[in-house]
């Protein structure tokens, strides 16, 4: 077992919490009562790597905002590979908000706006051209999606996932959270969710910029979808996700007309 081989830690409890393409999570309780949370993914140089830099920026996080904390191994590790897997362990901090409202969304929207204004590590540098660059300098987390906050008792407990973080311009992480989120507030318009994050948010944005990014990541979703089709268990279980995306996309083009006159 990984949690006795590598950490020394008997598991008195285990069932799975979450799924992806690429990473599952186990909720692991303890003899001892602890609350653990294990994340497994498959090998590979790129995904190790993306690892690496999760835990990292999760250290440089600690302390000024709500993140991880990650246990060592008995070798001293905050990650390690075993059979093609690639796993780490950090203390347990709630469950995603898979049933959105506008209370937690608030709440991620001031974490997000936290992290804005941290100074990112020197290491971190921007993936996209911009034709201002003094613009695109802000510390983003890259898929700021309910996937990847935490919540207990209806209150944000933990920020994860830091894999894609980059610098850029503010709107892009605002246009993904939007979309994401709105994703799981159900029968609640998109014109609805938009404009509370752009008024919550209490500064000047490029309005079209956070739309286009919304656009930009539901299409690349869709696109995921359909690419992973054979990582669902069932055809079903796909065409249900694949159905549901399709028509979020329809949705969102149509909003996008009222809103900034594109679609």
């Amino acid at each position: 077992m990984v949690i006795a081989g590598s950490y020394g830690l008997k598991a008195e409890y285990l069932e799975l919490i979450s799924w992806g393409y690429h990473t599952t999570a186990y909720y692991v309780k303890t003899s001892k009562n602890r609350d653990l949370l294990l994340a497994e993914s498959a090998w590979s140089a790129d995904k190790e790597a993306k690892v690496g830099k999760d835990i990292s920026i999760a250290l440089y996080l600690d302390k000024k905002l709500p993140v991880p904390r990650y246990l060592p191994t008995k070798q001293k590790g905050l990650q390690f590979t075993l059979a093609g897997k690639i796993y780490r362990l950090s203390e347990f901090a709630g469950l995603s908000p898979l049933k959105m409202d506008y209370h937690v969304l608030g709440q991620m929207l001031a974490i997000l706006k936290k992290l804005h204004h941290i100074s990112p590590p020197a290491t971190l540098k921007s993936k996209k051209v911009h034709t201002n660059q003094n613009e695109a300098h802000s510390f983003l987390h890259g898929d700021p999606t309910p996937h990847n906050f935490l919540v207990t008792n209806n209150k944000l407990s933990a920020m994860l996932d830091f894999e894609l973080c980059y610098v850029g311009r503010i709107e892009e992480d605002l246009g993904k959270c939007i979309v994401f989120s709105w994703n799981y507030m159900h029968n609640r318009p998109f014109e609805e969710v938009y404009r509370y994050v752009i008024d919550s948010y209490s500064r000047i944005l490029d309005q079209a910029l956070v739309y286009k990014e919304a656009l930009t990541s539901l299409q690349n979703h869709l696109a995921s979808v359909l690419k992973h089709k054979d990582k669902y268990s069932t055809r079903t279980e796909w065409e249900r996700d694949f159905t549901f995306t399709n028509t979020q996309l329809n949705r969102l083009k149509e909003a996008g007309r009222t809103l900034v006159g594109k679609g």
